[in-house]
């Protein structure tokens, strides 16, 4: 590995572990479910809410996977990811 891999490699190390930081800061178990659905398993928009419509409506899905996101957001930010 030459030295400008090794310190990608370990440039990503920091952010995946500021990442899943940012997801152990959602509070709200429905909400962190929700995002981890969405966008860790990589599933789409429309997936998410027919998988979660029988629990709230697509209206409640869509604020809360507003929420988890600006949750992440916020710690990202802090974090000087982005």
């Amino acid at each position: 590995m030459t030295v400008l891999e090794a310190k990608e490699l370990e440039d990503c190390r920091w952010k995946v572990r500021e990442i899943d930081a940012a997801f152990e800061l959602i509070l709200d178990d429905e909400v962190a479910a929700i995002i981890k659905h969405r966008y860790v398993n990589a599933r789409k928009h429309k997936l998410t809410i027919l998988r979660y419509t029988a629990i709230s409506s697509k209206a409640t899905i869509n604020r809360r996977v507003d929420v988890g996101v600006e949750t992440i957001e916020e710690h990202l930010k802090l974090a000087g990811i982005i």
